[in-house]
């Protein structure tokens, strides 16, 4: 998987994962990526800094509740895990849960979707969304064959 930042003809700048490069290319070519905000098509790769690991090895996080102890670094890592618990607040409400059936479902729906797009259906009602549990290969081959999926980062609460 990669993941790409990408950015529409209105300046909109967004993130994105791929199974690989050329999956990415493939989409492009398609017309299947689009911008979340505007839903423009004309998209294309932002700039990138790369992923920089100055902890050789270890995979740590630490978060504080204490703001005043925040360093402008940790403060930003605040600020994506409220980001990300916001993400999963809208999800738990707007989308539905489908547990480790997510794979087969998104290929069921995002087929459905397009025997509605070629019957020329005016009154086809877009599907809601859904989320749960893929793995890793499952979410790539969804994405190679052209399905939207994006990952949903663990909280810390999950683990309790």
């Amino acid at each position: 998987m990669i993941k790409f930042t990408l950015r529409c003809s209105a300046e909109h700048e967004f993130e994105s994962w791929f199974g690989s490069s050329d999956a990415y290319e493939k989409l492009i070519q398609a017309g299947q990526i689009t911008c979340p905000q505007c839903g423009s098509g004309s998209v294309e790769k932002a700039l990138m800094a790369p992923a920089v690991s100055t902890t050789k090895g270890k995979d740590v996080a630490t978060f504080t509740t204490d703001s005043a102890a925040l360093s402008p670094a940790d403060a930003a890592a605040r600020m994506m895990l409220e980001a990300a618990r916001s993400i999963r607040k809208k999800l738990e409400t707007e989308a539905d849960y489908v547990g480790k059936n997510f794979a087969e479902e998104a290929r069921t729906r995002h087929n459905a979707t397009d025997d509605n797009a070629t019957d020329d259906n005016d009154n086809a009602t877009p599907t809601k969304p859904i989320w749960g549990e893929a793995s890793l290969e499952d979410a790539k081959d969804l994405l190679e064959d052209g399905i939207t999926v994006l990952p949903v980062p663990k909280l810390p609460e999950d683990e309790n």
